[in-house]
């Protein structure tokens, strides 16, 4: 469920009991793309864009949960504020 103003989501499945992130959508998706990431250097040397962008083309990638806030604008900063607050609930 997107917790932000402009948020970028992303698509997952599971398979072996492992869950993989299958797409990144403006409009669909099971998770709010937080930005995070971890891949091996050398893939993410060249382009420019959003870092999903520049993930693309190694989808699908392994899935694991963050529990996190994107602020992007001033409505974002306030809720996550809030968000700590309220011992992240």
């Amino acid at each position: 469920m997107p917790v932000t103003d402009d948020p970028w989501m992303l698509q997952t499945y599971e398979q072996d009991g492992k869950e993989y992130v299958s797409l990144f959508s403006k409009n669909d998706g099971t998770y709010e793309w937080n930005g995070i990431t971890q891949m091996h250097s050398s893939k993410m040397q060249n382009g420019s864009g959003h870092v999903f962008q520049l993930i693309e083309p190694y989808l699908p990638v392994p899935f694991m949960e963050l529990r996190t806030r994107e602020i992007d604008t001033i409505n974002d900063y306030e809720r996550a504020v809030a968000w700590v607050k309220n011992g992240f609930e």
